[in-house]
């Protein structure tokens, strides 16, 4: 039949494959309707008992009724039922010793009850000659078990229905048509199902995985490929992961050098950016790259300091990084690679190029810091001389006898005088709402006049009233404490006071275990303070304006 362009036998399947399908996805189990007789000779009858999930089994012989839950006889796990002979598992197609029990096995003569029919699927795949090249052909197998009287052995009816097809070209091109589609269900997540249509699609899209009959190509288009798998088995392990590798290669044919150098790696992503919206590696990728150096973007030779295992752990991730040492003239070695690993090597490439990037690496190669964080490390240093404004051409600055003891005086010295710069702030702002302090009987409200203050009144009060001294300095909010007149430092109440939104924010006690609202002469206070507010300037950020302006 001729397909979309393609010549070739819709109906061809490859001798034994039905049968092989089948054996995979049979049980041979028999099932029998809740309420109806096993057997009409004996007149014995399984009683209607239990949830519908569960699957009876009666043995004649024995005359014992035992259940297994059905979930674990058709799903992944397995159930194993005791027998005369052991133990014997659902999923074998046959018991091993069947023809020494005869009559006597529990098994054999077993008959088993369920209320409906039930399906037993499984995805196969096979290759296919066309008059192009070479295809995949996917199918689901779907084997049907009614819930009526047959014999134990039965085998079940079953159907294939395919849904994907893929085409691998003589003129390297390839093809991928499927009719799955992923759909999500709020309860039980993504499925996939399978549609009337066939669409083209631009990546493989691993909805379902399949098992294929025979990889063996010999005498086909793709024999000179297949040859890769035995190089690649170690993470291509599953019939999905070699058929997109197949893709790959007659995309890319410079994947073939890469798998023999062993990248195995940089070859797992690149196949999986295939299958997954991955597009960062495939742009990484020129398309169609036919020699090593097209693929890497630079001389193979560069990576011989590597060793093997190094070379093979290698990840996409990676090639940016190499391309940054190589272009600057470092040599890729085990220690520089984990250099570039670092999320902030790329900035320091930025800073430094070439001969002083070389000098830097060197550098802290002999301060013995962390391979792994040693970009980092350095580029915080940088960025604290710079906020201090040192000058940053002084060498003894910038590559200090002991880099550690440095960055950590460099360190201390920045959160000073970020700390001053806050508490300057902080103060500043207080002194512009200090006219907001109030007393009405014993009760007074001070405002907080300094970061310290409010860590001591933060401290009393047990809270984390500490670090909202930024919202202070940068005029957002107001903080003050109210006291009793007779126990100035005895923790009462702590308010914090929004000044854009006019409204109290929090206003909580000791260890914040009660509001102002828990509290009636608190409650009181606080709303004789608002009013307070409103006389003496309407609002606080009018007054904070007026202050300004002045």
């Amino acid at each position: 039949m001729t397909w979309n362009g393609y010549e070739f036998d819709e109906g061809y399947k490859p001798e034994g494959f039905e049968e092989w399908a089948h054996d995979q996805v049979n049980g041979g189990y028999a099932f029998y309707l809740r309420g109806k007789y096993v057997l009409d000779d004996t007149g014995i009858e399984i009683e209607q008992q239990g949830d519908d999930d569960d699957l009876y089994i009666f043995c004649p012989r024995t005359e014992e009724v035992f259940d297994a839950d059905q979930k674990e006889v058709f799903g992944e796990g397995t159930t194993k039922i005791m027998c005369s002979s052991g133990y014997r598992m659902h999923t074998d197609p046959a018991c091993p010793r069947e023809r020494y029990c005869g009559r006597t096995c529990r098994l054999l003569n077993a008959v088993y009850s369920y209320g409906q029919s039930i399906n037993r699927t499984d995805d196969f795949a096979f290759y296919q000659r066309t008059d192009r090249g070479m295809m995949l052909r996917a199918f689901s197998y779907t084997v049907r078990y009614e819930g009526e009287k047959y014999e134990l052995r039965r085998c079940g009816v079953g159907m294939f229905t395919e849904w994907l097809r893929i085409f691998y070209n003589a003129d390297r091109t390839t093809e991928i048509w499927s009719r799955l589609r992923n759909n999500y269900h709020p309860y039980s997540g993504y499925f996939p199902t399978i549609q009337w249509e066939w669409r083209k699609k631009r990546l493989y899209q691993q909805y379902a995985t399949f098992k294929v009959y025979s990889e063996d190509l010999t005498g086909t288009l793709l024999e000179g490929y297949a040859k890769y798998f035995d190089r690649t088995e170690s993470y291509m392990d599953n019939a999905v992961k070699r058929a997109v590798l197949l893709i790959a290669m007659f995309r890319t044919p410079a994947l073939k050098e890469v798998i023999k150098s062993g990248y195995d790696g940089i070859v797992e992503d690149y196949v999986h950016s295939l299958v997954a919206e991955r597009p960062k590696i495939r742009n990484a990728v020129r398309g169609g790259a036919k020699s090593i150096k097209q693929f890497f973007g630079f001389e193979l030779s560069k990576l011989n300091r590597l060793t093997a295992k190094q070379k093979a752990g290698l990840k996409f991730g990676d090639m940016k990084g190499l391309k940054l040492l190589i272009e600057n003239g470092v040599a890729v070695t085990g220690e520089t690679l984990t250099m570039s690993r670092n999320y902030k090597f790329e900035s320091l490439c930025v800073l430094y190029e070439g001969k002083a990037l070389r000098e830097v690496l060197k550098y802290l190669r002999r301060q013995k810091i962390a391979a792994s964080a040693a970009a980092s490390d350095y580029m915080d240093y940088i960025g604290q001389i710079m906020a201090l404004h040192l000058d940053v051409t002084d060498r003894s600055i910038v590559f200090p006898k002991d880099f550690q003891a440095a960055h950590n005086r460099y360190s201390k010295l920045l959160e000073y005088e970020r700390t001053q710069e806050l508490c300057k702030k902080f103060t500043d702002q207080a002194k512009k709402l200090r006219f907001a302090c109030f007393r009405q009987g014993d009760l007074s409200l001070r405002v907080i006049r300094t970061p310290a203050e409010l860590k001591i009144w933060a401290k009393r009060f047990r809270n984390c009233a500490a670090g909202r001294a930024d919202r202070v300095a940068s005029g957002r909010s107001l903080m003050c404490v109210i006291v009793n007149v007779h126990k100035p430092k005895a923790p009462y109440f702590m308010l914090e006071y929004d000044l854009q939104g006019r409204t109290i924010v929090e206003c909580r006690g000791y260890e914040n275990r009660k509001t102002e609202k828990d509290d009636p002469a608190a409650e009181e206070f606080c709303g004789k303070w608002l009013n307070f507010i409103e006389q003496r300037g309407a609002t606080l950020a009018g007054k904070k304006k007026a202050g300004l302006a002045a």
